[in-house]
């Protein structure tokens, strides 16, 4: 065995597809840059299509994405990172708006812990 296989072992080597530590870097990027539209994206769709019909979208586009994500070779996949990534942030978003809307009024009023003002969680 080389001697550097050996000092580094499998914290060298990457699973994903075979690509090197900077593609891997590369692609994390690209998911959290589609994660912060995501945001804006779902938001904006939540607005329009409503809360559950969102969630059934993204969550539905996520598993589409991470199919894609298996079967494409390393470029192509590289280009469904951003993809990813607005449909796991933006549905995190979107089901983070609903917790006012699940809270009785009395308990909004009263100020219970875990409640956040309502212009802060507009979808």
């Amino acid at each position: 065995m080389h001697a550097s296989r050996a000092k580094h072992g499998p914290i060298m080597r990457s699973p994903c597809k075979g690509a090197a530590l900077p593609t891997v870097g590369l692609g994390l990027a690209l998911v959290f840059l589609g994660g912060a539209g995501g945001k804006f994206t779902c938001g904006w769709l939540g607005g329009r299509l409503g809360v559950l019909w969102t969630v059934v979208l993204t969550e539905g586009g996520t598993a589409a994405a991470f199919f894609l994500l298996l079967a494409l070779p390393l470029t192509p996949a590289l280009a469904v990172l951003p993809l990813l990534g607005i449909m796991l942030n933006g549905t995190s978003s979107v089901l983070y708006g609903t917790v006012s809307l699940s809270m009785a009024s009395r308990q909004k009023q009263a100020g219970r812990p875990g409640w956040s003002p309502p212009e802060l969680l507009k979808v």
